[in-house]
């Protein structure tokens, strides 16, 4: 490949100095013009294809490096969710708690939001079942 001085000594590029192309150049010009129109073509249909990049090693691996789901063994539930569980309304579990009975819950500050465990839940519902043909 030449270099851009070599270039200009030949003629082939202009000289930054010089308002005029010389004839030189302008036969240059005119001799690649139309062979290099089909070149060129060729070589951006080629260079437009897609580069192919390497993927890092750690990004191959398929399994994640840590769980992406955390189960809770005991879940809360609001009011209504915890009288499903029981078969009752949020309304008795509410007067529940004013009297002091009812399954153990969570409560969120004085008057905030009040949630019960599922294994309380499920340890209050144990203790009301009533079993038939058992001794007392």
């Amino acid at each position: 490949m030449a270099t851009t001085m070599e270039l200009r000594a030949h003629g082939i590029l202009p000289n930054p100095r010089t308002a005029q192309p010389s004839t030189a150049q302008q036969e240059f010009a005119a001799a690649t013009a139309a062979s290099a129109t089909v070149a060129d073509k060729r070589h951006n249909l080629l260079s437009a294809a897609p580069q192919r990049t390497e993927i890092p090693e750690r990004f191959m691996r398929l399994e994640p490096r840590q769980p992406l789901v955390v189960i809770n063994d005991d879940p809360v539930f609001g009011a209504s969710d915890a009288g499903r569980v029981l078969g009752v309304s949020a309304e008795l579990l509410k007067k529940w708690r004013q009297r002091g009975l009812g399954p153990d819950y969570i409560q969120y500050g004085k008057n905030g939001d009040v949630r019960y465990e599922l294994s309380a839940l499920m340890a209050y519902r144990a203790a009301l079942t009533v079993r038939v043909g058992g001794k007392a």
